[in-house]
């Protein structure tokens, strides 16, 4: 059975050259199974997915790749099955030239409880968002990996302030470091540290539920996009 969303959203975004989704997803509510996410893909895609050893990883693969093909197939008139994308070599997935869908962008990403998905007509796009509980050793990966401003910021808030912040500018570079199709390891240095920071306009945050934290980044947001940026919460299980 395929998801159906509202024609409002779909509607919207057929016909703006500039539309943007975000949508959020409780993780706990999508009932998982194999089974009930076949009909949308091809063997070879099963087969691929059924390769992801992490089974986790592996639900959250299938999860994403069925919202974004149940949404195109409604929005452009076409099977999900026929919604098929190729991989970057860092691994990012996108729609390949002579697709038919390569003018669309996307990008998805997840914590324990929640994900998000952002599917866009520009781009290219990079999403992340935390957990505001999430435990990490945010002064050492602070003091490695921040530039010396955002290090500064920190040091002059509360401490429990400092952290959620630290969430925000965390997800915010890496937002950036996934819109430009970059591994962690490869633009995390010193001496790339204040280039991050040029990026920062580049991004926007999501209306998140306060438990989390979030950012987009795209090169150029068009003007009708809001800030921070609205998301669409999707509250069914698959299948349901």
């Amino acid at each position: 059975m395929d998801l159906v969303f509202d024609q409002k959203i779909t509607q919207q975004f057929d016909e703006n050259d500039d539309s943007l989704i975000v949508f959020l997803y409780e993780l706990e509510k999508w009932v998982y199974s194999e089974k009930k996410f076949e009909w949308a893909f091809n063997v070879d895609e099963l087969t691929a997915l059924r390769r992801i050893k992490n089974e986790d990883q592996r639900r959250l693969s299938f999860i994403w790749r069925v919202i974004l093909k149940s949404f195109l197939s409604q929005v452009l008139k076409k099977s999900a099955i026929d919604v098929q994308f190729a991989l970057s070599e860092s691994g990012k997935p996108f729609f390949p030239k002579k697709s038919g869908f390569e003018h669309i962008k996307f990008n998805a990403s997840h914590t324990q409880s929640h994900g998000v998905l952002a599917i866009s007509r520009f781009g290219p796009l990079g999403i992340d968002i935390e957990s505001v509980d999430r435990v990490v050793d945010w002064k050492s990966v602070a003091n490695r990996f921040f530039s010396r401003q955002d290090r500064e910021r920190l040091t002059k808030l509360p401490k429990k302030e400092a952290k959620e912040e630290f969430l925000r500018i965390w997800t915010r570079i890496e937002a950036i470091i996934k819109m430009n199709d970059d591994k962690v390891a490869n633009i995390f240095d010193s001496q790339n540290q204040e280039m991050l920071v040029s990026f920062y306009p580049n991004t926007k945050p999501l209306d998140l539920p306060k438990n989390l934290v979030g950012h987009l980044a795209c090169p150029k947001f068009p003007l009708k996009v809001t800030n921070p940026i609205s998301v669409f919460k999707l509250p069914f299980p698959v299948n349901a």
